[in-house]
């Protein structure tokens, strides 16, 4: 219960109310906040998801409706399979990106690394226009 107290002090509330067997507590606030100013609506944002197959180099091509500025695109990462692919960004436009399409290796004795390039291989991504 001191505990509380303490807590309860330390966030400058001003009183502390425990029932009879003290194992629960209602805090009571100082007093309610005053509502803040509304800001203006912000204009929408256009959230979208595209799936290209890969190439035989493992890139992937995807176009969409322009945006007004610069979007934000996201791999979603997925299963083909046991193995795992998602990719990168290599090249970007308001209107379109290419994407290094990758997969998790079936075995990594004696390999380069846990992901190799993913030829013919579909991956979605989401573009969120600002």
């Amino acid at each position: 219960m001191l505990y509380r107290l303490a807590v309860a002090a330390a966030l400058g509330l001003a009183a502390l109310t425990a029932s009879a067997d003290a194992q629960t507590a209602q805090v009571v606030p100082d007093c309610a906040g005053v509502a803040g100013v509304v800001g203006p609506g912000g204009t929408p944002r256009r959230v979208e998801r595209y799936t290209a197959t890969s190439n035989a180099s493992g890139i992937a091509t995807y176009s969409w409706t322009a945006c007004a500025t610069a979007p934000d695109v996201d791999i979603i990462h997925g299963w083909n399979g046991d193995q795992m692919t998602g990719g990168g960004v290599t090249a970007q436009t308001n209107s379109g990106a290419t994407v290094l399409v990758k997969r998790s290796r079936g075995t990594l004795l004696l390999t380069t690394g846990p992901f190799e390039t993913a030829p013919n291989t579909a991956l979605t991504i989401r573009v969120i226009c600002n």
